[in-house]
């Protein structure tokens, strides 16, 4: 168990709301805020699917150990005689990923062809779920939630765009999965130009229209927030971002 913040849990509230794009700082939870509106669209949902997806293999591996940690309930496919007989998958999570990582834990991975048939919760990078929903294993309208880890890293045309634009856009508005991107920055560090704030709020919009999500985010300081309706700081190192919801 664990106790939400005050911020962390106003934007775990204002998902169950609307689509939202959360720009917080480094270090202040956002995953924490990812597994509270992941536990509670577990306890609300039988049968529809969750998916966590980020953008590399070793951040999905990492992700998903967070969510075992703070989601109690979620538990891991075990590779043995008794758990291939089940065939609920209620709580059970799934990390889909390519590839052989260095270095790896003893977390299991699931095959893609698998995954939505044994597992509820799904960590996966873009690339397992383009399969998925390309081989027919899963449609947008079985998910009911859909979390962006990173979406600043989302480009015209990389697997974060596609699915967004191909899958969920060309689904119907009623069946589509609730979205919770998560970023510290509308601006990706690989940017070389510095940062101007009409150039971090065109990013900004330009992100919120692709993730059909609005901006929302909050700034702790000394156990109050401070709430303001925009708020740049734009260094050549960081830009942090500040929007009333």
């Amino acid at each position: 168990p664990f106790i939400l913040r005050d911020y962390q849990r106003d934007c775990v509230d204002e998902v169950e709301r609307r689509n939202v794009l959360a720009v917080l700082p480094t270090n202040s939870g956002k995953t924490v805020i990812a597994a509270e509106r992941i536990r509670l669209t577990l306890e609300a949902e039988e049968t529809k699917k969750v998916i966590f997806l980020a953008p590399y293999s070793a951040l999905a591996r990492q992700q998903a150990s967070l969510l075992l940690r703070h989601v109690g309930k979620l538990h891991l496919q075990q590779d043995d005689a008794a758990a291939a007989e089940r065939t609920d998958a209620r709580w059970r999570l799934g990390l889909v990923v390519g590839g052989i990582l260095e270095d790896a834990d003893d977390m299991p991975t699931v095959p893609w062809k698998l995954a939505f048939e044994e597992c509820q919760a799904l960590v996966m990078t873009p690339a397992q779920l383009v399969k998925c929903l390309t081989h027919a294993r899963v449609a947008m309208a079985d998910v009911a939630l859909l979390v962006l880890d990173e979406i600043h890293r989302l480009r015209g045309d990389d697997l974060y765009a596609t699915i967004m634009s191909y899958w969920y856009a060309r689904t119907s508005a009623h069946a589509r999965p609730r979205v919770l991107g998560l970023s510290a920055s509308p601006v990706d560090e690989s940017e070389k130009n510095e940062p101007t704030e009409e150039g971090v709020e065109e990013k900004l919009s330009l992100l919120e229209r692709r993730i059909d999500a609005l901006a929302w985010s909050r700034r702790p300081k000394f156990g109050q927030l401070e709430k303001e309706i925009v708020l740049y700081e734009v260094t050549p190192d960081v830009v942090a971002v500040s929007l009333v919801a």
